[in-house]
């Protein structure tokens, strides 16, 4: 696109937004506060639309994508190394930045594609995300034959 265009097509958005989008900020821009919360959804749409064109299915063995994965605590130090090394030997040009918790903006960052999974005991029962089991987990307790309570 043409600086016209971007300029025209700014415009139309701080119309529609009724917001200003971009102020200066020194000798630049910075997008506003209503910008960065129009970003997620906007990503978002866009990432739907460009998953529905045609020849546009994704092809792990040469897509250079980011994605952000989140798996809570003590599955992290379980599973962390061996996605890792998965995603290594069929997608090798993908980055996976790791996180190790949950907490509150979970949920947000999920919606807004900020973290695009996560791996959690916890589930998520709302109608925006799909959950599927991984696996049963099996929680064990061992202690001495010579502990009080045996």
């Amino acid at each position: 696109m043409s600086q016209p265009a971007v300029s025209n097509a700014v415009a139309r958005l701080k119309v529609m937004f009724n917001d200003e989008l971009f102020v200066r900020y020194g000798r630049g821009i910075q997008p506003t506060a209503r910008a960065f919360q129009l970003f997620g959804s906007v990503r978002q749409a866009l990432q739907l639309v460009q998953n529905e064109l045609p020849g546009s299915g994704f092809e792990p063995a040469s897509s250079e994508r980011v994605f952000h994965l989140c798996v809570c605590s003590p599955l992290d130090s379980i599973l962390t190394s061996q996605i890792y090394n998965h995603i290594e030997q069929i997608a090798p040009n993908i980055h996976v930045m790791f996180k190790s918790s949950l907490n509150q903006n979970t949920e947000h960052q999920l919606r807004y594609q900020e973290t695009e999974f996560v791996i959690s005991y916890e589930d998520f029962h709302r109608p925006e995300f799909t959950s599927v089991p991984l696996f049963k987990d099996e929680m064990v307790l061992v202690a001495s034959k010579n502990h009080p309570n045996n």
